[in-house]
C-alpha cells in the first residue's frame, strides 16, 4: 500500500491565503535571503537556513484550527543526526504535545518517535500518523531544528492529509533508493573539457487509484479534502481535490507503508523516522492529467503519470 500527500496546509495558509497564520522565533533567528517561509513556497529554488548556526524553534499560529496527520520534507542537505521536533497545540495557550505516532500492540501503547531525520543525507523523507491519533487538530504548531549548522538547509516542507485509502503504484518502477543522475561531458571551441554538468533523472512512475466509485465523485473524504479551491472553502470531491492540486502543485508520494508491529518487530524497535515510511518520491504529474474512467457502472479506474524525485 502506498500513500500520497497533494495538499501542503503551510503552502496554502502562507502563500496562498488572505488570512496568514502567525509566525515567531521562541528563539534562535533565519539568515537574510533564506527565511522559513521560503521552504513553504513550493519551490526547490530558495531554502530555509537557521542563524549563526544556533538552534531554532519557530512557533506557528495558525487562524483556526486546522487537521494535520504527517509531513514531507524535499531538498535538503541534513545529515543523519540533524533533524526537525515536531511538536503542537490545539490551543492558543498551554504546552504542547509530541507530533508522533501511538499504536497498541499487545494490548501496551508504543510510540513512534516525534524526530524528523533523513534515512540518508539528501533523501526525501516524510510520515504520517496512522495508529490512534490518525490526525490531530492543529492551533499552534512548533518546529525544532536538532543539531543544524549554518549550512543546513530544506528546500520543501510540506504537512497536511496524507491519503491511503487506493493509492497504489504500478510496477514496474524504481524503487525510491537511488537516484539516478545524468552526467555530460562539455568541451569549448578548443577541445577542452568544461566542468561537467550534473543533473537528477526523475523516476517515471504510473500512480493508481484503484477504489474510487461513482460517489467519490460527489463526495468527500471529511477534513482530508477540505480546502480552498477556487474561493470555495468546504470539503471537496475526492477526486476533484486530488486532480485540482496533482495538476497544479507538486506533492509527495510514499513508496511503502511502514510495517505492522509483529511478535519480531514492534514500533519500538523504529526508535526514528528511518523505517519503510522513509521511502518517498517528490513528485509533479508527467504531462496532462489523465482524467478517471469508468471500468462499469460505478466504478472509476483511475491512473496518473508522474516524474518522481528521491534526492
Amino acid at each position: 500500500m502506498s500513500a500520497i500527500l497533494v495538499y501542503n496546509k503551510l503552502h496554502a495558509m502562507f502563500w496562498r491565503s488572505e488570512i496568514k497564520p502567525t509566525l515567531s522565533f521562541i528563539s534562535g533567528g533565519q539568515q537574510d535571503g533564506y527565511e522559513f517561509i521560503n521552504c513553504l513556497d513550493n519551490s526547490s529554488g530558495t531554502s530555509f537556513k537557521v542563524s549563526g548556526g544556533t538552534q531554532a524553534v519557530i512557533e506557528i499560529t495558525f487562524p483556526t484550527t486546522t487537521k494535520l496527520n504527517g509531513l514531507g520534507v524535499y531538498g535538503h542537505n541534513l545529515a543523519l543526526n540533524q533533524s526537525l521536533k515536531i511538536e503542537y497545540s490545539g490551543s492558543t495557550t498551554g504546552s504542547y504535545s509530541l507530533f508522533k505516532d501511538t499504536d497498541e500492540y499487545n494490548g501496551r501503547l508504543v510510540q513512534h518517535s516525534h524526530i524528523y531525520g533523513p534515512s540518508r543525507q539528501g533523501v526525501a523523507y516524510g510520515q504520517f500518523l496512522s495508529g490512534s491519533m490518525a490526525s490531530v487538530d492543529v492551533k499552534r504548531l512548533k518546529i525544532t531544528t536538532i543539531n543544524w549548522t549554518s549550512d543546513s538547509y530544506i528546500q520543501n516542507f510540506s504537512m497536511g492529509m496524507w491519503i491511503t485509502e487506493g493509492v497504489d503504484i504500478q510496477a514496474p518502477f524504481t524503487p525510491a533508493y537511488f537516484q539516478t543522475v545524468e552526467s555530460s561531458m562539455k568541451r569549448n571551441n578548443k577541445a577542452n573539457p568544461l566542468i561537467t554538468d550534473l543533473r537528477k533523472i526523475p523516476q517515471k512512475l504510473k500512480i493508481n487509484f484503484n477504489q474510487f466509485s461513482n460517489d467519490d465523485l460527489q463526495t468527500s473524504q471529511g477534513d482530508v479534502t477540505k480546502a480552498t479551491i477556487k474561493g470555495d472553502y468546504r470539503n471537496h470531491p475526492l477526486v476533484y481535490f486530488m486532480g485540482y492540486f496533482m495538476s497544479r502543485e507538486p506533492f509527495f508520494l510514499m513508496a511503502e507503508v511502514g510495517q505492522a508491529p509483529t511478535a519480531s518487530f514492534t514500533i519500538e524497535d523504529r526508535n526514528d523516522i528511518n523505517d519503510e515510511r522513509a521511502k518517498l518520491y517528490y513528485c509533479t504529474t508527467d504531462k496532462v492529467l489523465k482524467q478517471p474512467r469508468y471500468t462499469d457502472g460505478v466504478t472509476l479506474t483511475w491512473q496518473v503519470g508522474a516524474a518522481g524525485y528521491i534526492e
